[in-house]
């Protein structure tokens, strides 16, 4: 799970997609998906799970940008 968290932090940074935490400022959720078992989680799931359907929605459109430019080039 920590080795797909980890590759998924890639795709926040592109999307901008974090969460704002009063304790600890913007983080990326999915990368720290750990931390919500913590006795003082940071954030709840059904956070995590928002953020990862939104960076999914992100990725989607900037594909479809991409497609719908011509830009069939991979970054």
């Amino acid at each position: 799970m920590a080795e797909a968290a980890g590759g998924a932090g890639r795709a926040v940074e592109v999307t901008g997609a974090k969460i704002g935490v009063e304790s600890a400022g913007v983080v990326d959720a999915i990368s720290n998906w750990s931390l919500m078992s913590s006795p003082k989680a940071l954030f709840a799931p059904q956070e995590v799970r928002t953020i990862a359907a939104d960076v999914r929605g992100r990725l989607r459109s900037m594909v479809d940008d991409a497609r719908a430019s011509g830009d069939t080039e991979t970054p």
